[in-house]
């Protein structure tokens, strides 16, 4: 309900502005100033911008993931060093508390895949391996506690549920990631130098489509 008059007392410290957006009001491309486009219902980008700033607590709470984000931070100089390339360099060093809640929020959790291939294409046509890392990052907020698996998310239905399939992982004898693989969806794999930073990546993009949502109501 975006009419909070007399309301505003009763919400909790965790309540957020969804701009009097609804279900259905309009769609968004998430992906712009990429060579990618994939538009959402633009009330779920919103509710997922927003969950998605509860990440940085998961951040600041792991040392892992906390140096993790601090070297991706440090390593961008440049829009396209960004999935979210149309927001910006400049906005992200400015308000950093935006980083996660617009790249995971507005995209990963809208369409991964597409993601993915915005990484890859930056790393293959040598523009920037940043996107991919940041990738990765993503990938291991959704990860299993034991590393072994994560999460993807791929579009909405109209009635704003959304398709999460299950990626597995492997790693190398460090922890980083080497290969994320759904069966007929997508294979990443990822080749290291010396240090941490990916070399190179190859991926095989098939359909990662949603399944057909169940039914609403049970059979009779």
């Amino acid at each position: 309900d975006d009419n909070a008059t007399g309301l505003l007392n009763a919400f909790s410290s965790r309540g957020f502005n969804v701009f009097q957006v609804q279900v259905g009001y309009r769609k968004e491309n998430a992906f712009g100033g990429t060579s990618e486009t994939f538009y959402g219902d633009l009330f779920m980008t919103v509710l997922q911008h927003e969950v998605a700033h509860q990440f940085d607590r998961v951040i600041e709470a792991n040392d892992t993931l906390k140096s993790i984000f601090a070297q991706l931070k440090g390593s961008t100089t440049k829009d396209e060093d960004w999935l979210r390339t149309g927001v910006g360099h400049a906005f992200f060093m400015d308000s950093p508390q935006e980083i996660i809640a617009s790249q995971v929020g507005n995209q990963y959790l809208l369409s991964s895949s597409t993601q993915v291939k915005v990484a890859i294409s930056r790393l293959k046509s040598n523009v920037s391996d940043v996107p991919l890392r940041w990738l990765l990052l993503h990938m291991e907020l959704f990860a299993s506690p034991d590393g072994s698996s994560s999460r993807i998310f791929e579009a909405e239905t109209d009635e704003g549920l959304a398709s999460m399939k299950v990626v597995q992982l492997t790693r190398d004898g460090i922890g980083r990631i080497r290969q994320a693989v759904i069966k007929g969806c997508f294979d990443l794999q990822i080749t290291y130098p010396s240090d941490t930073l990916p070399l190179d990546a190859s991926l095989q993009l098939l359909d990662c489509s949603p399944s057909p949502p169940p039914p609403s109501q049970p059979p009779s």
